[in-house]
């Protein structure tokens, strides 16, 4: 029998706020009778979007919310009120288990950070998400955009994070590469570059460097990159994917054998698509904190929502979060004493 989960989810988060996360909620509560969820946000809007009482969706009043549009000065004035810091704040008070949130990326960073700190050893957490791969395997990525600016100590921890996540995930020696412009040795900026030197000294499987077009290539278990280039790459491939879609879709439409092809491939081709789709593949998680925080894209549609919330249940059962302070310690040593040579 599967452990009881309570997720807390920040229902004003996001472009949409209720109109997404509520309905997300509702279904996924419906579909998995081992999940209770608790929602942040204003009472008298969530209502709005529920149907009817749910034994196991509860709502936590909250005077304020954090918008898309907030810095990082008008998030710290009324975070702990927020329905943002509550939803984080339910992980301390042991409310529960893990926090779900489509609020914009730094306020979410720096509350999360704020309330439950980083793991001992780790400076600032990363966005990790998985990308498909040609051999119907996943490529994990970081940061996604946590952090603009990176130093050297950051992409370090970064490739020890995601190798751990890897191997959570049953590869036993994750291949790990680093996002340049070219695969060559000379190329990159100076953070790559010193990052390259000290990658080779870590014990990790590094493989050198990878380029955006390999990324689906299955060259590479974990691929590392500053905030500012992993959020570029993510954006990027989420606008091709919406492209690709719009040019089936066209293509389909504009002739009469066109349609009848498009009517039998219908089924394979929206499979297929799902692989890329960004809807179905929503939800980051923000790892290196001591408890369980998963992104979702701000403009994300129900359907979107509900698979972020899937990923944060899925994460609680999972070994990476709670052993990988255990992991990172016992190089921890040995790690910075590589840094001051």
């Amino acid at each position: 029998m599967s452990k009881h989960v309570t997720l807390a989810v920040d229902a004003m988060g996001g472009d949409f706020g209720p109109e997404t996360t509520v309905i997300a909620s509702i279904k996924y509560v419906k579909d998995h009778p081992d999940v209770s969820i608790i929602l942040y946000g204003d009472e008298q809007i969530i209502w709005k979007y529920l149907d009817s009482n749910h034994p196991r969706i509860r709502i936590h009043h909250c005077e304020t919310s954090v918008k898309m549009s907030d810095g990082l000065i008008a998030t710290f004035k009324r975070y702990l009120k927020s329905s943002l810091g509550q939803s984080i704040q339910a992980q301390i008070n042991k409310n529960a288990d893990a926090t779900i949130s489509a609020a914009n990326t730094g306020a979410l960073m720096a509350v999360a950070k704020k309330i439950l700190k980083t793991l001992s050893g780790i400076d600032r957490p990363a966005i990790i998400s998985s990308f498909p791969t040609k051999k119907s395997k996943n490529t994990w990525l970081l940061d996604l955009g946590a952090n603009i600016e990176c130093d050297i100590l950051n992409m370090m921890q970064f490739a020890l994070m995601g190798t751990y996540v890897a191997i959570g995930q049953g590869i036993s020696l994750p291949r790990v590469a680093i996002l340049n412009i070219g695969h060559e040795r000379n190329k990159g900026n100076q953070l790559i570059k010193k990052s390259d030197v000290l990658f080779q000294k870590l014990p990790i499987n590094y493989i050198g460097y990878i380029e955006p077009t390999q990324i689906y290539s299955d060259i590479a278990d974990v691929v590392v990159c500053d905030g500012f280039s992993g959020n570029i790459l993510l954006k990027s491939c989420e606008g091709t994917s919406k492209f690709l879609k719009f040019v089936y879709s066209e293509m389909f439409k504009s002739s009469f054998v066109g349609s009848i092809v498009g009517y039998f491939m219908k089924t394979q081709l929206k499979s297929r698509l799902r692989f890329i789709d960004p809807k179905f593949r929503n939800g980051a998680m923000l790892i290196g904190l001591n408890g369980i925080v998963v992104k979702s894209h701000g403009a994300a549609c129900a359907e979107a929502f509900y698979n972020a919330i899937q990923l944060a249940h899925q994460t609680i059962s999972g070994p990476e979060h709670f052993s990988f302070e255990q992991y990172y310690q016992s190089t921890y040593r040995e790690l910075h004493d590589l840094l001051k040579d």
